[in-house]
């Protein structure tokens, strides 16, 4: 054997064992990482769906020193996952999702399987609820300065936007020549079912992110004909000249409660989030010539605090995204608030979007509280012609006119950083 590959090998059997002195050694056990509403909901239920994170140490990809450092890490990452499979056996327990590059597990679980995770602190750090997110900002249009950007020269051109929503009619006309590539991630449980090709869990491919076909399912093309829908001419998308990225990972869910008014709506499980934007890190660069300019999750749930939400699992894949110099922006919540933004706005390195609106026909206010940061831009727009006022985007019915109205204040649309 030659030097350079002894160097090599000893330097790779030496990165296995510092990772596995990691998970037994240095790790901060979790006491008692589920919940006990999670028992409470998996009697009730007979099981509930969680994600579970690994409590191994974790390093973002785009800051390993090497790609060895890159496939130890990833390898490490699997060998836990089969211990936790390992561990439940003998309880009642389903996979749902297992991430190539992210410390997570998505699983399935009766209450002896949580007891199970509850008992290997070692091996688990947190377990949360896999709970279900709404679309948000169905009726907003982002009011930036885009012609003034189009003008300096920046209009997307060379770049693709990742649209994680719940799916995008490729064949609309106001997004023709778009959409480049297309993946579908949506699951099945109770009141739950798949909107995947053939009701699959993942699926990839063109037509894969076609839209639902039940209320709230348009709200993918419009988000995407905001995004960088048009020909260029006045009436465009932000990034009139970028390409998009569609990826559905809404299901459809059957339950009155859930959806009132309606019996059935669009929701979508952070776990098949987590999973699309640890597919989306994976493949970020497989479109030639195109590079990833952002990702777009106009979803959330309501806030529980006023504080940033940073125990989130979709932190760790958003700082991923970001560690690779890819923002991942979030809609702040359509619910007025002007203290708090939804979840997962509120994770601190996302990006949040949001406006004010005072019930004064075209004005704008920026607070200083959490959702509206002192240094963000107010202005008047000069008409309700003006390019920069609310448009709209890609609707599936005829075009929609602006219409003179008084509204309460509440969540609108301009981006801005979510507070650190």
């Amino acid at each position: 054997m030659s030097a350079g590959r002894l160097v090599r090998a000893v330097s790779l059997a030496a990165l296995v064992l510092v990772g596995a002195g990691l998970l037994t050694g240095t790790t901060t056990q979790a006491q008692d990482a589920a919940p006990d509403h999670l028992t409470a909901l998996a009697v009730r239920h007979g099981s509930v769906r969680v994600i579970v994170r690994l409590a191994r140490p974790f390093v973002p990809e785009p800051h390993q020193p090497s790609l060895l450092h890159v496939q130890v890490q990833r390898g490490n990452l699997a060998t836990d996952r089969a211990a936790v499979r390992s561990a439940l056996a003998g309880t009642r327990f389903r996979v749902v999702r297992e991430l190539v590059t992210l410390p997570f597990t998505v699983l399935e679980v009766d209450a002896d399987a949580l007891r199970v995770l509850r008992a290997r602190p070692g091996l688990v750090g947190d377990i949360e609820e896999d709970v279900r997110d709404a679309p948000s900002l169905a009726q907003s249009v982002p009011t930036v300065e885009g012609t003034s950007a189009w003008a300096a020269g920046y209009d997307g051109s060379g770049t693709v936007v990742a649209i994680l929503d719940t799916g995008v009619e490729a064949a609309h006309p106001f997004l023709a020549g778009k959409v480049v590539r297309e993946a579908c991630f949506s699951s099945t449980r109770i009141a739950v079912t798949s909107v995947c090709r053939d009701g699959a869990f993942f699926v990839e491919g063109p037509g894969t992110a076609a839209p639902c076909d039940f209320a709230g399912c348009t709200h993918g093309t419009h988000v995407a004909g905001i995004a960088a829908g048009g020909t260029g001419a006045p009436g465009s998308g932000v990034a009139k000249g970028a390409k998009i990225w569609a990826i559905q990972v809404f299901s459809r869910v059957d339950d009155l409660d859930e959806c009132y008014p309606q019996a059935t709506c669009p929701r979508a499980f952070r776990g098949d989030q987590l999973a699309a934007l640890d597919y989306l890190f994976v493949n970020a660069v497989s479109l030639p010539g195109l590079a990833l300019a952002a990702a777009n999750m106009s979803l959330g749930s309501t806030p529980t605090g006023t504080s940033s939400c940073d125990t989130d699992s979709r932190k760790v894949a958003i700082d991923q995204l970001r560690s690779m110099g890819v923002p991942t922006v979030i809609a702040a919540g359509n619910n007025g608030y002007t203290d708090a933004l939804d979840s997962p706005a509120c994770i601190s390195s996302a990006v949040s979007v949001g406006r004010r609106e005072t019930s004064a026909l075209g004005q704008t206010s920026c607070r200083r509280s959490r959702t509206w940061r002192p240094s963000c831009r107010c202005w008047r727009p000069e008409s309700p012609s003006s390019p920069r006022f609310p448009r709209a985007s890609s609707p599936p019915f005829a075009a929609r006119r602006w219409q003179p109205r008084t509204w309460p204040a509440r969540s609108r649309s301009s981006a801005r950083p979510s507070p650190t």
